[in-house]
């Protein structure tokens, strides 16, 4: 269904008037960045891109819809931004007159009753939780005006990344990346650029003097029509780069996705029960006992992890340990173990010792076929666990139990790890007490990492599908339980 704007701002405005009705109150006065946009279906109050608030506000009443703004601002927004079925009351820009001016048209039009606001000042009320949480389930025309923001949000994040070189400080990386948003008609909210010297230590940080070296993360938050896209994606320079393009070079593609679904099997098989799972370990490791010994040890590690009652567990964490601490396991250990190999042979076919090391399970752990299968099986844990009903807190535990399984626990105490997005980012941020219902038509941007590298992509809730909403079809990708994602890219 195509919903003309006008539609879709009166579907707002009589949001807004139900909640007027709830709570008996006069008006609904919307100040900030983020209600501005959702409310006027994209447009902006403000001309700093990082400012909460800006030079217009929003009234609507049970009869009528104003914009609030001065002199110096009505102009532009009414010629460039604005569109609607809105009453435009302009006030002198001096601060004095405006503040009393524009203070005695609201309790004038809210007829002496409580105003709700998003921003509530003296002799107002917030709104609800309930008011807050309707926002984030996006209409139509809302999810159409994401896609192409993340389009181009991903676009301008591999255009950066294609021109960068390890002797660029991560500062040059960022100042790409923002260039290239601009030039896409997109707002920079956050462009992180780490080097191989500082993604280990601080996984997301602004960019510094520092030089990439041989690998770089670019973490990326872009903005258009209010809508926030995030998404993150590596490049590998130097020796372990060219090895890898060597292998890519000379050895047949083979689809990583047979693999990688085989290791998806094989580990919700392993999470039957605690002693299948750990046959099926030891089955995995029969080549080499002290392998064996280290899966079982994190095996061990993951199931007391899962058990144990700490204090950062939720309400629900009895149910979400007991069902993520048994799934997420053998998931975890399946799919790290089919994406190693799987990516292993994409990247080479009778190839080299360093290959046939990779193949057999001896590869150096600091490889990028490595990383790339660790990062990717621990973002395939969380999500499989976005589903339509499930609490946001669940996507959370899900994560805690991949990460003990992979020998990293407690990184979500010392990392954040995403949420739900919509005209923030985030929304909601993911945490063990986060109860609030996953629904379809809301979107999610998690952003699991390592000190190898992190993997982030925005996707909406499409019913039964998660829809990537930051995909970018040229940048080299695999397929991974039906979703492609994306790779480390070597520089040809």
């Amino acid at each position: 269904m195509n919903w003309p704007l006008e539609r879709e701002v009166a579907h707002k405005l009589a949001q807004m008037r139900g909640w007027l009705e709830q709570q008996r109150a006069g008006a609904v006065r919307l100040r900030g960045a983020d209600w501005f946009a959702w409310a006027t279906a994209g447009a902006s109050n403000s001309q700093q891109p990082m400012s909460p608030c800006g030079g217009a506000e929003l009234l609507v009443t049970r009869d009528g819809a104003y914009i609030l703004s001065d002199e110096a601002e009505a102009p532009r927004l009414r010629e460039e931004e604005v569109r609607g079925p809105w009453t435009w009351q302009v006030s002198p820009w001096m601060p004095a007159q405006l503040h009393e001016l524009r203070e005695h048209f609201v309790q004038h039009a809210a007829g002496g009753a409580v105003v709700l606001s998003d921003l509530p000042r003296l002799h107002e009320r917030g709104l609800l939780r309930s008011m807050c949480e309707e926002r984030l389930v996006l209409l139509e025309p809302e999810q159409r005006r994401y896609r192409h923001v993340g389009q181009l949000a991903a676009s301008a994040a591999s255009a950066a990344l294609r021109l960068a070189r390890p002797d660029w400080t991560e500062q040059e990386l960022a100042a790409a990346c923002i260039r290239a948003l601009w030039l896409r008609g997109l707002q920079a909210v956050h462009v992180m650029a780490m080097g191989a010297e500082r993604q280990p230590r601080y996984r997301r940080a602004p960019a510094s003097a520092a030089l990439l070296g041989a690998r770089a993360v670019l973490a990326v938050c872009a903005r258009r029509h209010g809508l926030c896209a995030s998404l993150s994606r590596q490049v590998c320079f130097g020796e372990a780069g060219q090895r890898l393009r060597s292998r890519v070079r000379n050895g047949a593609a083979t689809e990583v996705s047979t693999a990688a679904n085989k290791g998806a099997n094989k580990g919700a098989n392993k999470g039957v029960n605690p002693a299948a799972n750990k046959a099926a370990i030891a089955a995995d490791a029969n080549t080499d006992p002290g392998k064996q010994s280290h899966q079982q040890a994190k095996e061990d590690s993951s199931q007391r992890a899962s058990q144990d009652a700490n204090p950062r567990n939720g309400p629900t964490s009895g149910v979400t340990a007991g069902v993520t601490g048994v799934v997420t396991s053998g998931l975890t250990s399946g799919l790290t173990s089919g994406l190693t190999s799987g990516l292993s042979s994409q990247f080479a076919s009778g190839a080299n010792d360093d290959t046939a090391a990779v193949i057999t399970g001896h590869a150096d752990d600091n490889s990028v076929e490595h990383d790339d299968a660790t990062l990717l099986a621990l973002e395939t844990v969380a999500l499989e666990a976005c589903v339509a009903g499930n609490a946001l807190s669940m996507v959370y535990h899900a994560l805690d139990s991949a990460y003990a399984y992979a020998g990293h626990p407690d990184t979500v105490l010392h990392h954040r790890q995403g949420g739900i997005h919509g005209y923030l980012a985030p929304e909601v941020m993911a945490s063990a007490h986060t109860e609030i219902i996953l629904k379809r038509g809301m979107v999610v941007a998690l952003h699991p990492s390592l000190p190898c590298g992190m993997v982030e992509d925005t996707f909406l809730l499409d019913g039964g599908q998660l829809r990537n909403l930051t995909y970018d079809p040229a940048w080299p990708s695999t397929l991974i339980q039906g979703r492609r994602r994306p790779l480390t890219l070597v520089p040809g």
